[in-house]
């Protein structure tokens, strides 16, 4: 949520809900890592998603609380990557799976379009450029 101009108490709001999210998802992989143990942890696909998410986290909060300018910007960003979490209910909801099952799908049927569309927007790009440059 940047923008500009933000207040600064949104910015902590920010931060400190960073911060409970970041400890919820730390305890819930601390709490299976010791549950299952690391041999069964690996196993789950989810659960090693949800370890890298965890570790970009780590990295994220250490270095926003490391530094005092704001260098660790481009490490923010993978907060964006906690949204992703929500296709693990696609495990327990059918549904939701049936749907991302049917835009999988889609989007195998729609490639080659795609690719004939972008090299046709890049050609009529470099004829527009030649042409029209001057």
């Amino acid at each position: 949520m940047d923008r500009y101009p933000i207040r600064a108490e949104e910015t902590n709001i920010q931060n400190v809900f960073n911060l409970v999210f970041f400890s919820i998802f730390l305890a819930e992989m601390v709490v299976k890592l010791v549950g299952l143990g690391v041999r069964v942890y690996i196993k789950d696909r989810f659960n090693v998603f949800d370890a890298v998410i965890v570790i970009l986290s780590i990295v994220d909060v250490s270095l926003t609380y490391a530094t005092t300018a704001d260098g660790a910007g481009a490490i923010s960003a993978f907060r964006a990557f906690r949204l992703l979490r929500v296709f693990k209910l696609a495990k327990s909801w059918k549904e939701f799976h049936k749907l991302i099952r049917t835009i999988g799908n889609s989007l195998k049927d729609i490639s080659n379009f795609s690719i004939l569309l972008v090299m046709f927007m890049i050609t009529y790009t470099l004829l527009g450029m030649e042409l029209f440059s001057n």
